[in-house]
């Protein structure tokens, strides 16, 4: 009886954690939808590999959506969160699975009133895995043996979540860099060969299925079909490019494959963000006749221009230091920019959710997100004060409580500034500095406050009991 109370509690725990961290959903009355959901939506159906991002998620979303309602996918993401948040828990303190439970209810809860973490798991978005990325890092370094089970989990998700989206990668990546450079400080490089060797073997071995999932669809043995048109973005919307075709273009022998913006010198203001560039059909990008056969097709024949582009910008002193100081100043600035993205309206999504997710179509139609557009300053500027509070009662707690810190405590705080401070620099020399980027994982500084909170409260526990 009092095993089948337990499980019952466990399962009432489990399924408040889901609805708090879903409660952007059930407000709009369906899952919150991007711009970019559209893709992932359908991909996974047609087995086709955009030209702008992996094919994962949208494999991710048709799965776990059953190909019948978009809400699966949602819960799957709030479960993946709170899995990751009990075992996390399980690693800084030996309590019972009911204790657990309830801490991770109360994290869930906590950040989904004050943070964007519920925002994240309830939108069709590979955001959510950059949180996924750095706990499972984290969980690979501290997951002992006897936990196999959990051990094939944490790697199957960290497999995922460096595939669903391509600036995964670099951040697992740094992300390892500065965790070997402080084991190595501390002289404990040694002891933790095993799980560096576990983490880069799965990281590798993630990225060569990446490929050859796009080779087996018929794509190419590659990760990106179109990196250099996305990364030229970075160029262009700074003005580094217009700078340098000013100067180059006045040549009457200049003849270059990307002679054609030439025309558009002086002018790609009129294209004042990344996001208008790549996808405004008066774009330079589909010139031509490209687009008869799709506008995805013209970012595959433009793709190697747009990659001279760069390389011959590279290749000049002064515009090579101008991206560099751009990289830096870009830097400090996607640091501290973090928001929730509004959400417009998205009427045109219809013939897909009628398509792929019957089932969906009367909750979509009757969804908030399809009669206006979502607003969110309100909570935006509630997570900024509460980052900002976080950090400062981090510091004092850290100040007054060092001692109570256990290792593995502060080998997450390494990994969690670290990651921040990766995502950050990632952002700004190969995309663009967009506040989505660093609001998908700005929530971990106020996690970081409420696990270091815990960890004292019980550490301070168990010395009066003693």
């Amino acid at each position: 009886m009092k095993n089948s109370v337990s499980l019952l509690v466990s399962i009432l725990l489990i399924l408040a954690s889901v609805l708090v961290l879903l409660i952007p959903a059930f407000e709009n009355g369906y899952p919150l939808l991007f711009s970019d959901s559209g893709t992932y939506l359908s991909v996974g159906h047609r087995l086709f590999v955009p030209v702008d991002r992996p094919i994962v998620y949208g494999l991710f979303v048709r799965h776990l959506s059953l190909s019948y309602s978009v809400w699966f996918v949602v819960i799957a993401q709030a479960l993946i969160v709170i899995y990751l948040f009990y075992r996390v828990l399980d690693s800084l303190i030996q309590q019972s699975r009911m204790t657990l439970l309830l801490l991770t209810f109360l994290l869930c809860s906590i950040l989904s009133f004050f943070t964007g973490l519920d925002y994240y798991v309830s939108i069709i978005l590979a955001d959510i895995f950059s949180l996924s990325t750095i706990l499972c890092l984290y969980l690979l370094f501290v997951l002992t043996k006897e936990k196999w089970l959990d051990l094939v989990i944490v790697s199957v998700l960290l497999a995922i979540s460096l595939t669903v989206h391509l600036s995964h990668i670099p951040l697992a990546f740094g992300i390892m860099l500065a965790c070997c450079l402080a084991l190595l400080l501390r002289g404990k490089l040694k002891t933790n060969i095993n799980p560096i060797l576990l983490i880069g073997s799965a990281s590798c071995l993630s990225i060569l299925l990446l490929a050859l999932l796009n080779f087996s669809l018929g794509f190419g043995f590659e990760l990106s079909r179109t990196n250099n048109v996305i990364a030229a973005t970075r160029y262009i919307e700074s003005g580094i490019a217009n700078d340098y075709l000013k100067e180059v273009c006045d040549n009457p022998e200049f003849d270059a494959s990307y002679l054609e913006l030439c025309d558009y010198v002086d002018q790609f203001h009129r294209w004042p963000a990344a996001g208008i560039y790549l996808y405004s059909l008066d774009s330079p990008i589909y010139l031509g006749d490209c687009d008869e056969e799709g506008w995805d097709y013209c970012w595959l024949e433009k793709n190697d221009a747009y990659g001279d582009l760069i390389a011959d910008i590279l290749q000049q002193e002064e515009y090579r230091n101008q991206y560099i100081e751009l990289i830096f100043t870009g830097f400090w600035q996607q640091l501290t920019t973090f928001e929730h993205t509004h959400l417009i309206s998205l009427p045109d999504f219809e013939h897909l959710i009628q398509k792929y997710y019957d089932a969906d179509l009367e909750m979509f139609k009757n969804a908030k997100q399809t009669r206006e557009t979502l607003h969110f300053d309100s909570k935006t500027t509630l997570e900024a004060y509460v980052v900002g509070l976080s950090i400062l009662g981090f510091l004092v707690l850290i100040y007054f409580f060092r001692s109570r810190i256990s290792n593995r405590l502060l080998f997450l705080i390494v990994i969690v500034f670290s990651a921040l401070i990766v995502n950050a620099f990632i952002c700004s020399a190969l995309s663009n500095v967009i506040g989505r980027y660093q609001g998908r994982i700005i929530f971990l500084i106020p996690l970081l406050l409420l696990l270091l909170c815990i960890q004292i409260y019980y550490g301070r526990k168990k010395e009066l009991i003693n």
